[in-house]
């Protein structure tokens, strides 16, 4: 049931497929990280007869090569790259079940990553689930590109600007009361930001060129045009950890709930957990955001 694999010998695939699944469930994580994080997420799902599996991004994870390379192929691709990475894993994936209900979940940049899919990539798409998302203007991310194209001008595109991690990432512990660790905006759970900050395919830098590809992906979903593309009937789940910095603390989803509705994407619903922060998925109560997801799936197979 367990299986990966290298797919066209670029993207490293982790999945679980039973036998006669119900439904398919792609997983797009988040940035700094991989995708065996999500085995246990996997495992859950593929015990209720649904079919997951996910990649690392490029430049991610075993998608790099080695821990050395982490962080280059991403900033050797544009967002285009990464959503036609999307489609071509979901592809390959419907080889053996064509003909049964596709979900989306993308964690973190892997939501912004499954936002902007949804527009670009708007066919046979039965729910998509968004976890730990962000909203962010037009302006502050078109200021954020201008600032990642200034420093590349400067130190090259290769260069690890510990500015532009700070902004992206690193500023998010500062919204924590006596952090233990500065990673402590990932989770209440200590042995879960332990074992990330031990993991040497967690944490790493990107290039500046990297954040340019991520501020451009997230500029591509700030932009309020894009809700024009994206699929009127689909169903939608925002779900988000009320001490979430990246989501500040669960206002973000609400606002994109009022997005989606004023846009006439009407099949919109949202949970935030209290006492969780940005990686609801490693929580301690990690099993009720797992059934969630579920029920949300298993709902609208029922329906179909």
């Amino acid at each position: 049931m367990k299986f990966n694999k290298m797919f066209n010998d670029s993207l490293y695939v982790l999945g679980y497929k039973p036998e006669n699944p119900k439904a398919i469930v792609q997983i797009q994580h988040g940035i700094v990280e991989h995708i065996d994080r999500y085995d246990d997420l996997m495992g859950f799902l593929a015990a209720n007869d649904l079919y997951a599996f996910g990649a690392d991004c490029r430049g991610h994870g075993k998608s790099a090569g080695s821990i050395e390379k982490l962080g280059l192929g991403y900033g050797e691709a544009s967002p285009d790259d990464l959503l036609a990475d999307i489609k071509a894993l979901k592809d390959d994936a419907k080889k053996d079940f064509p003909n049964i209900p596709y979900f989306h979940i993308g964690h973190s940049m892997g939501s912004f990553q499954v936002r902007a899919f949804l527009a670009d990539y708007p066919d046979d798409i039965a729910g998509a689930i968004l976890i730990g998302t962000g909203e962010n203007s037009l302006s502050l991310m078109n200021l954020a590109l201008w600032l990642a194209k200034i420093i590349k001008s400067f130190k090259g595109e290769g260069h690890k600007s510990k500015l532009l991690k700070f902004l992206a990432l690193d500023s998010f512990n500062s919204s924590i009361k006596n952090p233990k660790t500065p990673l402590d905006w990932l989770s209440y759970n200590e042995a879960n930001v332990q074992e990330y900050i031990d993991d040497p395919y967690c944490g790493f830098g990107l290039t500046v060129k990297g954040y340019e590809t991520l501020f451009g992906l997230i500029r591509e979903i700030a932009d309020p045009s894009i809700y024009n593309e994206v699929p009127k009937t689909i169903p939608i789940l925002l779900l988000a950890g009320g001490e979430d910095p990246v989501g500040k603390n669960g206002k973000d989803i609400l606002k994109l709930v009022d997005l989606y509705k004023k846009n006439g994407i009407e099949n919109v619903s949202y949970k935030v957990y209290p006492k969780m922060r940005h990686e609801i998925l490693n929580e301690d109560k990690k099993l009720e955001v797992y059934e969630d997801i579920l029920n949300f799936i298993s709902h609208i197979i029922n329906a179909s």
